[in-house]
């Protein structure tokens, strides 16, 4: 008598699947994370005085319907993820105690948990940025198309 053919011998798909598998993991891993592209619509840079002081605080990009992202800036540095597109306003605040001993930065999304990327509290230095940059219109309109990683520095006056 004869045995009956095993189904899984008659369809070749199986065997095929484990063969791709790994390459289909693969696969979905980088389109989940992106490629590796890293995040868009970053704006980076430094603050700066015309004497060349390098500045110590925040910088807040705003867009006209009220969009904005914000991020610290500490020894002249800054680096901000997820800036609004369009026209944006740029607003600088110091930090407090720039310019003194121990200087306190003003962290990014500290209420999330993050951390400064440049520096710390014990390396960050700098001076206070004027005032008047507190508020919108002191400095020019930074136009942003986004979908990139930009370099934007500023120089203050004192």
């Amino acid at each position: 008598m004869r045995q009956p053919a095993n189904p899984s011998s008659l369809w070749p798909f199986p065997a095929v699947l484990r063969l791709l598998a790994p390459g289909l993991l693969l696969a979905a891993a980088a389109f989940v994370a992106g490629c590796g592209g890293g995040p868009k619509d970053v704006v980076s840079g430094t603050v700066k005085t015309k004497k060349g002081d390098k500045v110590q605080g925040q910088i807040i990009f705003r867009s006209s319907d009220g969009k904005e992202a914000s991020g610290g800036i500490l020894d002249g540095k800054y680096k901000i993820e997820n800036v609004p597109k369009g026209d944006l306003d740029v607003i600088i605040k110091g930090s407090p105690g720039a310019g003194s001993a121990g200087p306190k930065p003003v962290i990014p999304n500290a209420d999330k948990g993050e951390k400064p990327e440049v520096g710390g509290a014990a390396a960050a230095g700098g001076v206070a940025p004027n005032k008047k940059y507190e508020t919108a219109g002191a400095l020019p309109k930074f136009k942003f198309d986004g979908g990139k990683k930009e370099n934007v520095d500023f120089e203050l006056d004192p």
